[in-house]
């Protein structure tokens, strides 16, 4: 059985990148209204059941990018840290039980 909050996650994804391709703006009728990424003010747009722009979001995940930036470290190497933090996370945790 199909869920049926993904009909419209595909209607807001490939809306998004429809209206950009077009107009250069990712806004469309499927999604609440999405302000530009700024720094300092850091709204992103969080596809989900429940998508929408939100502040703050992953902060641990921008201020790793921003530190790993200048060194020239690929977008992956970011995505294994956050798994390996998470990891360790989970480990503490379920030690503490």
């Amino acid at each position: 059985m199909e869920d049926p909050g993904i009909p419209l996650l595909s209607d807001q994804m490939a809306g998004a990148w429809a209206a950009f391709a077009h107009t250069g703006n990712p806004e469309n009728p499927y999604l609440t209204k999405w302000q530009p990424y700024k720094k300092g003010d850091e709204h992103i747009m969080v596809f989900s059941q429940m998508s929408g722009q939100r502040g703050d979001f992953d902060r641990e995940l921008v201020e790793l990018k921003e530190e790993l930036e200048p060194t020239g470290y690929h977008a992956s190497y970011l995505q294994m840290a956050m798994e390996r933090k998470k990891e360790k996370a989970q480990e503490n945790n379920s030690g503490t039980n």
